[in-house]
């Protein structure tokens, strides 16, 4: 089984479901994200972010040797860093060779779940779509950055803008299939549901399909997943 766990940055694809240059998805009740944080432990600062992302890039640095060009992966090395803030936000018992294996799944899951989405239910997007949500969210959070953004992107030398465009472009590329996802899972899965069907309901069912679709189509047992 997989689980996922309500993190800072999932925060993009809930809050940003709508932008006002693109249709509006049928409405859908989303559970309000539980806090990352237990009543005894303080909120991570801007700054507590900026050193952990500074450590989890010296730590992936370290160990991208174990991986053949690692050194020249972006997108794991993404996936790294998020699962080293994860591993402290969630006190999670995480050595740096199982973050380093997390980040390698979770790239396998990234690459088949879009795929699956594309084929399955025929979602494609544009570069424009993908820029104009990602315009949309720096402008949701110009006048109250998360800690865990204004953080990372010091630590990357980055501006809040470079941050959420590059950095955080699979993200928003998430939101904007997730968008046009809505409709269709709303159809297909609206008479299982008693009484209502909400954004947690179709995330877990469509990612049961997607775990499935790994199954069959990498013929091999598919990992767990821990979702920043």
């Amino acid at each position: 089984m997989h689980r996922f766990l309500p993190v800072v940055l999932f925060l993009l694809m809930l809050q940003a479901c709508t932008s006002g240059s693109e249709p509006t998805p049928p409405e859908v009740e989303v559970d309000q994200p539980e806090s990352s944080f237990s009543d005894q432990q303080p909120p991570l600062s801007a700054e507590d972010y900026r050193d952990l992302t500074d450590r989890a890039v010296t730590l992936f640095n370290n160990r991208a040797y174990l991986l053949e060009d690692a050194n020249e992966d972006d997108e794991l090395k993404k996936w790294f860093i998020r699962y080293y803030i994860q591993k402290h936000e969630f006190e999670e018992d995480w050595d740096e060779e199982e973050i380093l294996q997390l980040a390698l799944d979770r790239q396998s899951y990234e690459k088949a779940w879009r795929k699956y989405a594309e084929d399955e239910y025929d979602v494609t997007i544009s570069e424009e779509m993908i820029k104009q949500q990602a315009e949309y969210n720096v402008q949701v959070y110009q006048d109250s950055m998360p800690p865990i953004i204004k953080g990372m992107s010091a630590s990357l030398d980055k501006t809040i803008e470079e941050f959420m465009t590059e950095f955080d472009r699979d993200h928003v590329e998430r939101t904007v299939i997730w968008q046009r996802l809505i409709p269709t899972l709303l159809e297909e899965y609206e008479q299982e549901a008693s009484d209502y069907v909400n954004g947690v309901f179709l995330r877990q069912e469509f990612d049961e399909e997607v775990l499935t679709y790994m199954e069959e189509e990498y013929d091999e047992e598919v990992p767990e997943i821990y979702d920043p």
